[in-house]
Order: C-alpha cells, then sequence, then structure tokens
C-alpha cells in the first residue's frame, strides 16, 4: 500500500492539534464539504476517536494487534480510518477500529501522545453502514507465503532480524521461522500459495538446509505418503534424537564441544530435546564409551568391579 500523498491545502479539522506541536504529525488536509459518495481527508486528534456502532465489524481479535501497533509506530498510517462526526465534536470510526485500537495501544503506552493527529476520511452520516460494510467485504490478507518472502528480503537488504521483529512486533524466533520456509525451494511456496502443501509439511522440508535436499525428499516419497512425519523421518532416520537415552547419558553439551553436528526443528519448543537431531550417531556412540570407561576406572579406584564389560 502506497504512502498518501500530501494534499495542497492546510485545513485542520475542529479540535486538531496544531502540526507544529508534534513533530511526527502529519501534514493537515483539506476540509471542503463531505460528497455524497467519497469522503474528504481530514486530521483528527486520537483522543477524539472513538468505534462507532456503526462499525459492521462485531468480532474483534486481539491477536496481531500488538503487532498491528508496531507496524503503525515504525511505517505510520498508511490506511486512512473512515469517520464520521457527532454533534458533541468526536467521531466515530466506522471502518478501521482495529487499526484505532492499536493507535490507542500506542498512546496508552507513552508511545504517542493521546491527541497524536490521525489522518481520516469524513463522511456524511448517512453513509457509515455502507462504507463499513464495503471496506470490510472485499479485503483480503497477504498470504503467509507472501509474508515470509517479505521478511526475506528485509533481511537480504540488510536489516538484522532483530530490527525486522521490532518492526513488525513479533519475536526473532518468529522472523527466524519465517526467514527457514522462505528459503525452502521455490516449488514449495508455490505449491503452498494453491493450497497443495501444509504448512507442518513445509517445515518438516525445512529441517534440511540444501533445497537439493529437500526436492529429494519429496520426490522419494510417493504423492499418498508425505505426511510432514514422513518428511522428517525420512530427513533425520541416519540421526539421533537428543531425547534419546544415548543422547542424553552423554550430553548435548558434550557432543557438540567434541564438534558433533545438530540439526535443530526450528518449529518444536526450544526446550523440546526431540527437536534435536545428533547427525553422527558414530561420534555419539564413541563419546558414550568413553565415558562408560571413565566410570569404570572410577569404580575400580572405589573396589568395585563391572563383570568385565570392557574386557
Amino acid at each position: 500500500m502506497t504512502a498518501i500523498a500530501k494534499p495542497r491545502k492546510k485545513n485542520v479539522v475542529a479540535g486538531a492539534s496544531s502540526p507544529s506541536t508534534s513533530p511526527n504529525a502529519p501534514e493537515p488536509m483539506t476540509t471542503g464539504a463531505v460528497g455524497p459518495a467519497s469522503g474528504r481527508d481530514v486530521l483528527v486528534p486520537l483522543d477524539k476517536l472513538a468505534i462507532s456502532t456503526s462499525n459492521m465489524r462485531k468480532v474483534q481479535h486481539e491477536e496481531g494487534l500488538i503487532e498491528l501497533a508496531a507496524l503503525i509506530e515504525s511505517q505510520g498510517l498508511l490506511q486512512r480510518l473512515s469517520i464520521v462526526a457527532n454533534a458533541d465534536g468526536r467521531f466515530d470510526v466506522v471502518a478501521g477500529g482495529r487499526r484505532l485500537r492499536a493507535m490507542q495501544m500506542l498512546a496508552a503506552t507513552g508511545h504517542w501522545p493521546t491527541d497524536q493527529p490521525i489522518e481520516c476520511k469524513l463522511y456524511a452520516q448517512g453513509q457509515a453502514v455502507q462504507v463499513s460494510l464495503a471496506e470490510n467485504s472485499g479485503r483480503q490478507g497477504m498470504h503467509p507465503a507472501d509474508q515470509m518472502e517479505a521478511f526475506r528480503r528485509l533481511v537480504d537488504d540488510g536489516l538484522t532480524i532483530a530490527q525486522v521483529a521490532g518492526r513488525f512486533g513479533v519475536s526473532p524466533l518468529t522472523v527466524e521461522r519465517r526467514l527457514k520456509l522462505a528459503r525452502l525451494a521455490p516449488r514449495f511456496l508455490d505449491l503452498y500459495r494453491v493450497d497443495e502443501i501444509e504448512p507442518e509439511q513445509l517445515q518438516a522440508l525445512a529441517l534440511a538446509d540444501d533445497i537439493a535436499t529437500q526436492e529429494a525428499i519429496w520426490d522419494s516419497l510417493s504423492p499418498y505418503d508425505r505426511s510432514a512425519w514422513r518428511i522428517r523421518n525420512a530427513i533425520t532416520q541416519e540421526a539421533c534424537s537428543a531425547d534419546s537415552r544415548l543422547a542424553r547419558f552423554v550430553g548435548l553439551d558434550t557432543y557438540e564441544a567434541e564438534g558433533g553436528s545438530v540439526r535443530r526443528d526450528l518449529f518444536s519448543s526450544p526446550e523440546d530435546l526431540s527437536g534435536i537431531y545428533l547427525a553422527n550417531p558414530t561420534m555419539l556412540q564413541a563419546l558414550a564409551m568413553d565415558k562408560l570407561r571413565g566410570i569404570e576406572v572410577i569404580l575400580k579406584e572405589e573396589g568395585l568391579v563391572l563383570g568385565g564389560l570392557f574386557a
């Protein structure tokens, strides 16, 4: 969505703060007569806005609100709120209630002043319901695959994972996960866009770092036997889970300190050892034998015998 173009005139709706009082305030907008079909651009203080009863989006979801607030704070309000005026000098938001709640969150947390000027489009009272219905009916969210590739482009252009996370109000782990999926073979993202592959299958394929391995695993499986479990098993069949008895006995830190390679499932809980795969089982077994020999020495020094286990 493109940024809103600055208007030529510089009149402000009554009650709006002067642009000079807020360095982040947008240019004031024209305040001509409200047309019969299209509204007019105005600036209204945040504390004079409230969600209208004519807003047709009655079901409100809290998830993603913090992310939306971070987006608005870092990039500005890219789409104006649609409002109608009240006799008491306040304004009702008939479309853009979620954006309003995100901006109110910014004010409540001290990131914005309570009277922050907000870009709005003012409509006549009689248009409230039709404007709300028109905006909410034709909306289509960005596909997750497009979001993944957008994150990858931002990082490729020089932003750090922490910077992307901060600008979009998500955790660094969320950014890492999206980047992981964005770097899958392009054919899998294309399949995802047309609903021919499930997110769980993508996550399983992401266990393989190189595209050639991902495609080889996929093509080796029957089209009727490509579940996430089968894909994950095919990629890790020669590895040993960090949750196994052998791996627990040796210890993940010891294995990695000796140079053992590890494959981590970014989509499992960081505390879940079953999502960590030790890729060199031969080294793991050798380390286990070394540890047992060390235990044997200690036991012999204490006068105990293991029954010739290492004879």
